[in-house]
């Protein structure tokens, strides 16, 4: 039990020693990840893109999944966004906060539970955003961000606030 104490110390002292002194934000950097998301009345999932063109501006894209239920209204939405992030906040070599702004489409599958028939409608809009990085080590790092949705089209309602969690790998 005490080796296995000691070699799990041991881990996480070197995948938090590396963090120093290294910078994660470097023009040409890239990251992959998976997306967990929830509104009050959804849950979501998806991919992401991010690539660092410069130390403080990062470019995104994402590919989304929602499902979930308003009143007596089920949903599921399949949507695809872009966008930039600034970063506007370094703390340490392994915190970063930043702001962005992206734009998104997609299509909304709507069903009620009066009926049985599909409406299925075209969405588009703007989405506002601030987010905190967290490196965990020079490959992994963590993104808690919070959205507003505007979306002008949506049957749903037109403003939505998105809190989700991100697990992405960097690619150097």
């Amino acid at each position: 039990m005490k080796k296995i104490i000691f070699f799990s110390f041991s881990f996480l002292f070197l995948s938090f020693s590396t963090t120093s002194g290294q910078l994660r934000h470097i023009k040409g950097n890239s990251s992959v990840g998976l997306i967990y998301g929830e509104t009050g009345n959804s849950y979501l999932l998806g991919v992401g893109y991010s690539h660092y063109f410069q130390p403080s501006w990062i470019w995104n894209v994402n590919i989304l999944y929602e499902t979930g239920a308003v009143a007596s209204t089920k949903f599921k939405n399949y949507s695809v966004n872009g966008g930039i992030d600034y970063t506007f906040l370094k703390i340490s070599d392994f915190l970063y906060l930043n702001a962005g702004l992206s734009a998104f489409s997609g299509f909304e599958h709507l069903t009620t539970n009066e009926s049985s028939d599909e409406t299925k409608n075209f969405t588009t809009g703007t989405i506002g955003n601030i987010n905190m990085e967290i490196y965990l080590n020079t490959k992994i790092l963590v993104q808690i961000k919070a959205e507003q949705y505007y979306s002008p089209l949506s049957l749903l309602g037109k403003w939505f606030p998105v809190y989700s969690l991100s697990l992405k790998y960097c690619i150097h």
